[in-house]
């Protein structure tokens, strides 16, 4: 992490870095999203499309296909360790997929109620031919008030029980694999 990024996330809570390498061939590795599971919006899973309209799909480091992109959210948690001493033990992968006509996901905070393991959300896009139009950007609702467009290689990390975020609606195919990482 450059300097900056760790004072960013320390003070503002956040920090955006363009330029990940996204290996060749991640969303074909992925398989068909019509196979991948419709968003919840509750711990049981309750589906609601005017909440959140995307689908996704967890992601098993042992995946032999999606493991070199594995590899980048594994190196940015010993990058956290390392220059931001936050003590980050494990994450967990998912790839989503808001499929377009206006889906979007409304304003929500990543860390569960009542609990404090899930410290930092890191979101990579995946999207090759993004424009304006497309819609999908990542609102943070930070001081100001942040819209970050879902360029492919464009990392977002925030601290998941500060930052409250919603994707606004995207109308055309967006993908974005998102990391959550825990503490002890």
């Amino acid at each position: 992490m450059t300097e900056d990024e760790v004072v960013a996330l320390g003070s503002a809570g956040w920090f955006v870095r363009d330029g990940v390498v996204v290996p060749d061939g991640v969303l074909a590795a992925l398989g068909p999203t019509d196979q991948w599971k419709s968003a919840g919006t509750s711990r049981h899973g309750r589906l609601d499309a005017a909440v959140r309209g995307d689908r996704h799909r967890w992601v098993d480091p042992e995946d032999v296909l999606f493991k070199p992109h594995f590899g980048v959210f594994e190196q940015l948690r010993g990058e956290l360790n390392t220059d931001a001493w936050l003590g980050l033990r494990r994450f967990e992968l998912q790839v989503a997929f808001f499929p377009g006509g206006g889906t979007h996901y409304v304003r929500h905070r990543d860390a569960l109620a009542g609990t404090t393991e899930r410290r930092i959300t890191a979101i990579c896009y995946l999207n090759p031919a993004w424009v304006e139009a497309d819609g999908g950007k990542l609102r943070l609702f930070v001081e100001p008030v942040q819209d970050i467009a879902p360029l492919l290689g464009r990392l977002v990390v925030f601290r998941s029980a500060l930052v409250e975020h919603e994707v606004l609606p995207a109308f055309a195919e967006r993908y974005a694999a998102t990391a959550w990482y825990y503490g002890a």
